[in-house]
């Protein structure tokens, strides 16, 4: 992977900085223990959970109907709710991840369709 352009890059050791650092780094691939991916979840769930009003609907619509289409049908993407939701999740990881994986321990089911839906 290296000889075709990949880059590998390491995080400063602060699991604070660590969101900061994936930022600055704008990984394809992206490869985290569950510790990191609950990070991301909480993160998420927490911006998330302080909108109001039409935005918090629009939000909770999306993310019901992409869960519901992942039990459905696995399906991950969703035409209208990934351009005015999800995209600016992606932007967490610096908006480049095509891949993302996770091992080292187990992971809440809710927390590994909820790392999918935002950022498949």
């Amino acid at each position: 992977m290296i000889c075709r352009g990949a880059r590998v890059g390491y995080f400063q050791g602060d699991l604070l900085k660590i969101i900061e650092d994936v930022q600055k780094l704008q990984p394809t691939l992206f490869v985290a223990v569950p510790r990191i991916m609950n990070k991301l979840y909480d993160l998420i769930s927490q911006g998330f959970g302080s909108l109001t009003g039409y935005r918090k609907r629009l939000v909770d619509m999306a993310v019901d109907t992409k869960l519901s289409n992942l039990r459905k049908s696995g399906a991950v993407t969703h035409f209208i709710y990934d351009k005015l939701v999800f995209n600016k999740c992606k932007n967490i990881l610096g908006g480049k991840v095509r891949s993302l994986f996770t091992g080292g321990a187990p992971i809440a089911d809710r927390v590994f369709s909820f790392i999918k839906i935002c950022f498949c």
